[in-house]
């Protein structure tokens, strides 16, 4: 621990360093260049057909740079010179700014790095007093590839359905209609940027397109579309967010047809823009209030109310430490003003969703838990949905309280019976929160989750050792025309992922899964059975937790990385973990 604390002193050196370049940068150069960059570099990425490891390892390297150069820049001085910038490409400037990321992307890197070994990956050691080298195992398990590979398959499988959309021809003349107004309406401005007029072909296209996009994400649908924050409906916050994304995907399209027109104007300078805070906050207000009017029940929202939304969906001073924790999800537009922002571009192509929730529970915390509740009801008539869907004859108990000697040793969130099978389901759901690539979120809010189930799994299992069949049965108000003979299972269901309840031993009756593979194997079951029953469902759950093979994360290859006068390298041998 005394090296692991060295490293991350050493790599808190460095960026100390770095901080009075950004205290120094009165206008705010540095930052928004690197925000050109990091979309620049974004744009021609994702363009690619199959990016090498080295363009890989680059993206992901100014994506953590530059997201901490923003938090850094915002956070070194009260306010900037110049609200708004507008300006081109210039060699020197990018030379710096790239450096200025690329650093800090770097120290990100070893941060990460260094939690890894934290949670008992990997050993590090110290060479001299800003030299050291972090030695990884020769396999590290790749925990939630199964989870992952699932998620993925959804995912494609929306993505075909959605593109057969797209071949129709309805939605090709669309997009010949789309392509023709772009270039009517896109000119240049000021001779080197971009201007272009609205039309509301333009915008409900755009808004279909960011539509699709957003509902693809983890934690589109974790909270009630009526639930507030801040007296703000959820469905206004979404709203407002795929309104900021279609913005985005549309300035993108603007963008490469406006080079097609005008090739003296470079793309590079008109991917990243700015604009005033003011008329932005007023066309989000007019745009949830045009998309949310074809929603039963919408109701408009004022000025007042967009400019609330607009602090949520935005990252300023106000809110620096929502992108503090490496793997922090990235900004969609950066207020860097009181009167001008910038609007990104791989910010909309990040985790916006994420970035939504995370702020909601910053700016509202006692909203955030009270919300919380509310998922586990949501969670329950989702389970239910989908069992009644595959299965018959099923009826169902959610809250259950479980008593031995008078005394309440826990709860049982949903009780799913079976009567013609004398089966009983004992579910205890978890709906956590994303965590993404924050690896420190992951490893503390695994190990609560095995606590949680641990603790649940053994208090249910030594109650219904205790109480016997007819104790189940009176707990449950079970009638007597139930089978003697009961066939008890524990299931814990979590939202999101599930992968780290395999260190627990589980017995025969017990199954683990989250929520899409739950959802998948209830597909299963109903394409290979015929009369399914719930002891189907508890089998499919089983051999997916039982027999997935071990994957591992490709060979690390040495790498060596220096910043300043820090050097760190992480290699992958074995004979120096043994």
């Amino acid at each position: 621990m005394t090296t692991l604390k060295a490293f991350f002193n050493a790599l808190n050196d460095e960026e100390s360093k770095i901080l009075p370049v950004l205290a120094d940068d009165n206008i705010g150069w540095i930052m928004r260049c690197a925000i050109n960059e990091l979309d620049w570099y974004y744009y021609n990425y994702s363009n690619l057909d199959a990016p090498s490891e080295e363009e890989q390892e680059q993206i992901y390297i100014l994506q953590v740079g530059t997201a901490r150069l923003i938090k850094l820049a915002l956070e070194s001085r009260e306010c900037f010179d110049a609200p708004v910038l507008t300006f081109r490409r210039q060699a020197e400037l990018s030379k710096r700014s790239l450096s200025i990321a690329s650093a800090l992307g770097m120290i990100q890197h070893g941060r990460r790095v260094a939690q890894t070994v934290f949670n008992g990956i990997g050993v590090i050691k110290k060479i001299d007093i800003n030299n050291f080298t972090i030695t990884l195992p020769e396999e590290i398990e790749d925990d939630d590839y199964h989870e992952r590979s699932l998620r993925e398959h959804y995912y494609r499988e929306s993505r075909h359905q959605f593109n057969g959309l797209t071949s129709l021809q309805e939605w090709q003349e669309m997009e010949d209609k789309v392509e023709d107004k772009l270039r009517e309406l896109v000119y240049p401005f000021m001779d080197h940027f971009i201007g272009y007029e609205s039309d509301p072909i333009l915008d409900e296209y755009f808004f279909a397109l960011a539509t699709h996009e957003i509902s693809l994400q983890e934690g589109y649908d974790t909270y009630h579309y009526a639930l507030e924050f801040g007296g703000i409906k959820v469905q206004h916050y979404m709203l407002a967010l795929k309104f900021m994304v279609s913005s985005c995907i549309r300035h993108s399209r603007c963008s490469k047809v406006l080079v097609e027109k005008h090739p003296e104007i470079k793309l590079e300078d008109i991917l990243t823009i700015s604009a005033d805070v003011k008329p932005y906050i007023e066309s989000l207000r007019d745009a949830v209030n045009y998309f949310g009017a074809l929603y039963d029940g919408f109701s408009e929202i004022t000025l007042e109310q967009a400019s609330k939304i607009f602090e949520v969906l935005t990252y300023s001073r106000e809110n620096l430490n929502l992108i503090d924790p490496p793997g922090s999800p990235h900004p969609i537009f950066i207020r860097n003003s009181e009167t001008g922002l910038i609007k990104g571009l791989f910010g909309a192509h990040s985790e916006p969703v994420r970035f939504l929730l995370e702020s909601l529970r910053f700016h509202f915390p006692k909203d955030y838990d009270k919300n919380q509740a509310s998922r586990e009801t949501s969670f329950q008539r989702a389970c239910i949905r989908v069992l009644d869907d595959t299965y018959s004859g099923l009826s169902y108990q959610k809250n259950i309280k479980i008593r031995l000697n008078g005394q309440i040793l826990s709860d049982i969130d949903l009780v799913v019976l079976e009567k013609k099978t004398g089966t009983i389901l004992l579910i205890q759901l978890k709906h956590q929160e994303l965590y993404g690539a924050d690896i420190h979120a992951k490893s503390v809010r695994s190990m609560r989750l095995n606590k949680q189930i641990a603790v649940w799994m053994d208090t249910v299992n030594r109650w219904s050792s205790e109480v016997g069949s007819e104790g189940i049965k009176t707990a449950m108000g079970l009638k007597n025309d139930w089978p003697k003979d009961l066939h008890i299972f524990r299931v814990a269901l979590s939202r999101h992922f599930a992968h780290s309840l395999k260190s627990i031993i589980f017995g025969e009756d017990t199954a683990f899964s989250n929520w899409p593979q739950f959802f998948n194997s209830n597909k299963i079951v109903k394409r290979d059975y015929s009369d399914p029953i719930l002891k189907d469902l508890v089998s499919i759950l089983r051999d997916h937790q039982e027999k997935p093979e071990k994957i591992t994360h490709l060979e690390e290859p040495t790498t060596q990385w220096t910043i300043g006068e820090l050097t760190f390298r992480t290699t992958q041998e074995v004979e120096e973990c043994t």
